[in-house]
C-alpha cells in the first residue's frame, strides 16, 4: 500500500497543475497512516509474543510452586501427628505420675520414647520467592500469601527449635540420670523403626539394644520434678506449635487452590 501512494504521488507531481495540493497532502497523510499502522501491528505482534511467553514462564511456576507446596504439606501434617503423639504420651505420663501404682518400667518406657522424639518442619526452598521470578505470578492475592510464607512458616520453626532445645538439654540427659536411656532405646528398634519423616517409609530398620539389666526405682522416677516439669512443658510447647501448624497448613491449602485455579484458567 505504501508503494501504491507513492506511485499515485508521482504521477499527481508530474500532472502539476491538475493535482490540487489537497489531494497530494491527503495522499501523503494516508501513506503516514499506513506506515504508522504498520508499526503498531509490529509492535502488537511483539507484545503478543512477549505475553505468550511470560504466561508459558508463569506456568511453569505455578506448577514448580504446586510441587513445593504439596510437599510441604505431606511434611507438615506429618509433624502435626507426630506433636500430637508426644501431647498424647505426655498426657499419659502425667496420669503416671498422679497415680504411680502398679505403673510398670515398661509402660513408662513406651510413652517415653515418643516424647523424646524430635519433629522439625523444613519446608522445601525454591528461587521463586523472594526474587524477580514472583513478578511473573499474576494473581495478587497469591503473591501475597507467598511473600509471607516465609516468616508464617518461622512462627512454627521457632517454637520447635525451642522444643529441641528443651530436648536435648533436659530430656536426654534426664533419660540417663534415671536409668531409662537404654531401655528407651532397646524399645524404640526391637520391632523394627521407621521415622515419621522418613524419606523412604518402606526401610524399616531393627537395631538389637538388649534391655538393661538395672532394675528401676518406678516411685522415684515418677517422683523426679525434672520429668514432671519437662513433661508439662512438652505438652505446651508441643500444643502451642500444633495450634501455629494448623493455621499454616490452611495457608498452605489456600496457597493450593489458588495455584489450581489459575493453571485451570491457562490450560
Amino acid at each position: 500500500m505504501p508503494l501504491l501512494f507513492r506511485k499515485e504521488r508521482h504521477k499527481m507531481m508530474k500532472k502539476g497543475k491538475k493535482s490540487s495540493r489537497s489531494q497530494y497532502f491527503l495522499y501523503a497523510v494516508g501513506e503516514l497512516v499506513l506506515v504508522v499502522l504498520g508499526i503498531l501491528i509490529a509492535l502488537s505482534i511483539d507484545s503478543w509474543q512477549e505475553d505468550k511467553k511470560e504466561e508459558k514462564k508463569e506456568v511453569q511456576i505455578l506448577r514448580q510452586l504446586k510441587n513445593d507446596y504439596q510437599s510441604n504439606l505431606a511434611q507438615l501434617e506429618e509433624k502435626i501427628q507426630m506433636r500430637s503423639s508426644i501431647i498424647a504420651a505426655s498426657e499419659q505420663v502425667l496420669a503416671y505420675i498422679d497415680s504411680p501404682e502398679g505403673v510398670s518400667s515398661d509402660s513408662l518406657i513406651v510413652q517415653l520414647k515418643w516424647i523424646i522424639r524430635d519433629p522439625t518442619f523444613n519446608p522445601v526452598s525454591n528461587d521463586i520467592i523472594g526474587t524477580e521470578n514472583l513478578r511473573v505470578v499474576k494473581n495478587d492475592s497469591l503473591v501475597r500469601l507467598l511473600s509471607n510464607w516465609t516468616s508464617d512458616a518461622l512462627q512454627v520453626q521457632e517454637l520447635e527449635i525451642t522444643y529441641q532445645q528443651l530436648r536435648n538439654d533436659i530430656a536426654i540427659p534426664m533419660t540417663i540420670r534415671l536409668g531409662l536411656a537404654r531401655d528407651i532405646h532397646h524399645d524404640v528398634w526391637k520391632d523394627g523403626f521407621v521415622p515419621t519423616e522418613s524419606l523412604d517409609k518402606s526401610l524399616s530398620v531393627k537395631r538389637f539394644i538388649m534391655p538393661s539389666k538395672r532394675k528401676v526405682e518406678m516411685e522415684a522416677v515418677l517422683a523426679d520434678a525434672e520429668l514432671e516439669g519437662y513433661i508439662a512443658s512438652a505438652i505446651t510447647i508441643n500444643q502451642v506449635a500444633n495450634i501455629q501448624s494448623m493455621a499454616l497448613k490452611q495457608r498452605i491449602e489456600r496457597i493450593l487452590a489458588l495455584i489450581e485455579n489459575e493453571l485451570q484458567k491457562k490450560a
